[in-house]
């Protein structure tokens, strides 16, 4: 993928994070900077399918989706229930903007039901330097590493 484009995904990224959570992001080049994977990690990712077929991975830290959530929710507390909840929102909002941006309004794409597990170590070293990764920073605290994954 170009770096223009993984720009244009990394301003939609920054954009629905700010608008989903209240948060702010600035992109890290983990071959310059290393960004270690979480203790605590989460990850959740969405499918689609239509003009653009693939799939949407998003993969953080617990400590960053709880926050995210209570962000989302306005509430000073939330639990690991809470925090996947607001991680797959995430997903699914960040998502349905990049198919936009891929695709365009007219195009028919189907978003699947987005899903999150336990993130993972192996999966965060490899989507680190996977291409179509993006990796952020977030409040100047916590990774957030969006990989945009296309099909034939």
């Amino acid at each position: 993928m170009d770096s223009e484009t993984l720009g244009k995904i990394e301003d939609v990224i920054c954009r629905v994070l700010g608008v989903f959570s209240f948060m702010f992001a600035d992109r890290i080049d983990p071959k310059n900077e290393p960004v270690e994977c979480p203790a605590e990690g989460a990850y959740a990712s969405v499918s689609f399918s239509g003009a653009l077929t693939g799939k949407l991975h998003v993969l953080t830290s617990m400590t960053l989706a709880r926050e995210m959530a209570m962000n989302a929710l306005g509430r000073d507390d939330a639990g690991g229930p809470e925090a996947l909840d607001a991680l797959r929102e995430l997903t699914n909002q960040l998502c349905g903007e990049i198919v936009l941006l891929m695709a365009g309004s007219e195009a028919k794409v189907t978003l699947g039901i987005p899903a999150s597990a336990p993130l993972d170590p192996a999966d965060w070293r490899a989507f680190v330097q996977a291409e179509g990764s993006v990796v952020l920073r977030v409040d100047e605290l916590e990774p957030l590493l969006v990989r945009w994954e296309l099909r034939p």
